[in-house]
């Protein structure tokens, strides 16, 4: 089985499994930071996602940060790290979010809203991950 690793900063999501990179929607904002990995032996056992509501008619940010919760696939869903991007700290964190016990996160699904024109752009709005239970 492999693992998939989660990067995401803010305009898009990339995942980089077995070396081999898959980039979600991105919008045309922002930018890529380093690439972070869970300890060795640790994988991907849930997240909390940072974002900021609708500003009514001021500039809107949405999605601001991905906060990775790493530990072991069975046992306690209390993280022994969380990796996150280095970003400006806009909004608040969404309550912390686990696989149940013996499940990891697999797969992610992004939702990010396209180029605007005359509207105000956000990109990266949701994040949904998807849990596989270990063998």
């Amino acid at each position: 089985m492999q693992w998939l690793f989660i990067v995401i900063f803010m305009t898009g999501v990339t995942s980089h499994s077995n070396k081999h990179w898959i980039m979600s929607g991105e919008g045309p904002f922002g930018g890529w930071q380093e690439v972070k990995y869970c300890p060795i032996g640790q994988v991907i056992i849930g997240f909390a996602l940072r974002s900021e509501p609708d500003q009514r008619g001021e500039d809107d940010v949405a999605a601001d940060n991905f906060s990775a919760a790493c530990g072991f696939p069975i046992g306690s869903r209390t993280p022994s790290t969380w990796i996150e991007g280095n970003t400006p700290g806009w909004g608040h964190w969404t309550g912390n979010q686990f696989c149940p016990d013996g499940y990891v996160v697999r797969g992610i699904q992004t939702q990010v809203e396209g180029y605007q024109r005359s509207g105000d752009d956000t990109s990266l709005n949701n994040v949904k991950l998807a849990c596989e239970q270990v063998v």
